[in-house]
Order: structure tokens, then C-alpha cells, then sequence
């Protein structure tokens, strides 16, 4: 910001935006129905939230909460950006939030806020400001917020993936699995944000493609299961299912059905030889002996003695592996 004769210079998409810094009745500003912290629990109510509805919900959240003890004890420490044509927060929706309880302790205290007032200012500046802040500024939005920014974009707003690669800094990939695992989510009204890695692994993880063909209510199925909390890592999604969709049919179906929990699942893939990177190194180490024995043989000097050493530590380590593994 420029300070200019009383006033501020913001630049925003290349643009300059008019703004200036005074303080306003509380009252007379609204919640950003688009603000995506509290958007994905707004969207369930099917309908334009009202501002008392976004009130409520903002101000039962823990980190709105702990802001307003912030505030109460210390002041604000960080003005709301306001657009004037609309008198929305664009930016400070949980300070307002916060700022709303603490009038209800004592309006006279809490009856006005500090505001940076944005003249002129377009949706396109809007959105530019949001990503600055949220994506690549200091305050970031969670992966699933951020999706769901994207996914508006996209859907309501009518932006491209080329647009919005241009806008997010994202790989094209990266965009479409994102705003493709936030409607996965909005079809199936999953609303937990925290699951939403669990979602893009998912998405993303083309190695499962024979769990759907088995069972054609496959995202139900595992959608319960990360619910119930059998599946507890995203992790389990993306290195553990590959494993276990590679097992044979009787195995995959029995723990599609409930007959067996995911880790016994898993582990009894194991058991079948399914997870193959130990066999695959050793048999790679041992392809690449066998056909460069040659090369081995010709070895001399100092070179001798090392390759000598090691395949003396090899083969001690063969042995004693042997020696564990045959009963």
C-alpha cells in the first residue's frame, strides 16, 4: 500500500485500487457468503446463507474463538479490508465474527472497527486478493478450501483451468484433481475438510481401477470406511489400496463386505506375494550381477578389494536373511 494524501493505493491485477482507512459501526458490514472457511458448511443449508447464519457458524468455530480472546485482550491488530460498493469483508470475516461477540459483551466498546475501504474494485481483483492472501500469502486456506475456491471459480465464475492456472500457480493436473475431489465430495455431502487428502488420493491413484470393476458401489463403500475411521491415513490410500486391489478376488471382496478389517486385508495381500518391492530389488540386484559378471571379473586394485569387501558383507547378510526366513 502507497500512502497518498490521506489515502491508500492497492494494486491489484496490474491495477490500481482506490482505498482509505477509517472506522466503521460493525453493524453496517457484511459476512463474504464467498468466503471458502466457512462456504463448504454454508452450502448445506441450501439456500443464501443469511448473516446471522454465517454469524452463528463463524462464531462456533475454536480459531474465531481464540481470536476473540486476541482481540479482547490486546485490540485488533489488523484492519478489515472492506469493498465499499457492497460494504462485504473481503477480507476479516472471523475478526467480524469476533468482533460481533465481543459487542454483545459491551457495545459501546465494540461498536466500530477499523476498515480498509476498497473503492471500485472488480470480482476479478476480489479473487486476485483472496489468492494473494490465501494461497501464496501468509494466511493459507486448508487443501480442501482452496478446492473449493477453485471449484466456484470454475463452475459459478465460468474460469478455465487455464485461467485458473494462471490465477493459482498450479500445474493444469493439479487443478483439475482438485476441483474434480471437491465435487466427489459436494455429490457424495461429505463436508469433513480434513478428509479431503483422502479424496485426491483417490481421485488421483490409478492403480485401483480394479476395485471399481469388482464392485460397482466401490466409492460408498470406501467413502464408510475413511468415516468410520478403518482407513486413517491418506497414505493408507495412496501406497496400501494399490496393494491390496491387487489381491486375489476372494481376498478384496470379503474386506468390500465387511468380513475383514483393511489392515488384515492388507496384510494378507502381503502374504499372497502381492507386494512385490522386495522380491523386485532383489531379482533387479541379481539381473544386473548376472549380466555384468563379466565386467565384475575385470575388476582390479583398490576397485578389487572394495567390490571384495562388499560382497562379503552380501553374503553375510544373505545368510543370516535365509536362516530367518526358512523355518
Amino acid at each position: 500500500f502507497k500512502h497518498k494524501a490521506g489515502r491508500y493505493i492497492m494494486e491489484l491485477l496490474g491495477k490500481k485500487v482506490k482505498t482509505e482507512e477509517k472506522d466503521i459501526p460493525q453493524n453496517e458490514l457484511k459476512f463474504f457468503v464467498d468466503n471458502p472457511r466457512v462456504w463448504s458448511t454454508l452450502k448445506n443449508l441450501g439456500k443464501e446463507p443469511t448473516q446471522d447464519e454465517i454469524f452463528e457458524i463463524l462464531s462456533k468455530m475454536d480459531n474465531v474463538k481464540e481470536l476473540t480472546k486476541d482481540i479482547r485482550n490486546s485490540g485488533l491488530a489488523e484492519e478489515e479490508i472492506v469493498r465499499k460498493s457492497t460494504n462485504e469483508v473481503i477480507e476479516g470475516n472471523r475478526r467480524l465474527a469476533a468482533y460481533r461477540t465481543l459487542f454483545q459483551e459491551d457495545p459501546e466498546r465494540w461498536a466500530n472497527i477499523s476498515c480498509k475501504i476498497m473503492h471500485n474494485v472488480t470480482d476479478d481483483q476480489v479473487t486476485s486478493l483472496l489468492i494473494k492472501t490465501h494461497i501464496k500469502g501468509k494466511a493459507p486456506w486448508q487443501a480442501f478450501e482452496q478446492a473449493g475456491f477453485m471449484w466456484r471459480l470454475n463452475k459459478e465464475n465460468k474460469k478455465t483451468i487455464n485461467q485458473l492456472k494462471e490465477q493459482f500457480g498450479l500445474a493444469p493436473p493439479t487443478v483439475k484433481s482438485h476441483i474434480a475431489t471437491y465435487e466427489f465430495m459436494l455429490e457424495h455431502n461429505i463436508t469433513n475438510p480434513h478428509h479431503f487428502s483422502y479424496y485426491l488420493s483417490l481421485n488421483t491413484n490409478k492403480k485401483i481401477g480394479k476395485l471399481k470393476e469388482l464392485e460397482r458401489d466401490f466409492d460408498k463403500i470406501i467413502i464408510k470406511k475413511i468415516q468410520s475411521g478403518e482407513i486413517k491415513r491418506a497414505e493408507m490410500i495412496r501406497d496400501d489400496l494399490p496393494t491390496v486391489a491387487n489381491a486375489p478376488e476372494n481376498i478384496i471382496k470379503d474386506w468390500l463386505n465387511g468380513g475383514i478389517v483393511f489392515n488384515d486385508a492388507l496384510k494378507i495381500a502381503k502374504n499372497y506375494g502381492v507386494d512385490k518391492k522386495i522380491y523386485k530389488t532383489l531379482k533387479d540386484f541379481n539381473d544386473w550381477l548376472t549380466s555384468n559378471k563379466t565386467e565384475v571379473f575385470e575388476v582390479t586394485g583398490k576397485e578389487k578389494e572394495q567390490v571384495l569387501w562388499n560382497l562379503g558383507k552380501i553374503q553375510l547378510n544373505l545368510d543370516s536373511i535365509k536362516k530367518r526366513l526358512i523355518p
